[in-house]
């Protein structure tokens, strides 16, 4: 996922990606591929949705965490001096 792209936008990319895919992946397989590939704050929020059913139930996920973050219900990202803490 590129730095500015939307969650849309990087499903759309991924989605076309894997249509061209001679040996595509189960669905399973996408959405663990996918949240690899996710920018850090939807990454960390997105990381359980793994469980999810099928690609229409994460992407549903998806876009309700984008919007969590955006609004400020759900923290953009784990700060460096947080992940550089040892206590």
């Amino acid at each position: 996922m590129e730095l500015k792209e939307s969650f849309v936008d990087f499903v759309q990319r991924w989605r076309a990606k894997t249509v061209q895919m001679k040996e595509k992946p189960s669905e399973k397989d996408q959405i663990r591929m996918s949240v690899r590939n996710l920018q850090p704050p939807l990454a960390k929020h997105l990381i359980l949705a793994q469980a999810s059913f099928d690609f229409k139930t994460f992407f549903e996920i998806g876009l309700a965490v984008e919007e969590a973050v955006q609004l400020g219900i759900l923290e953009k990202a784990i700060t460096n001096s947080v992940i550089g803490s040892k206590t």
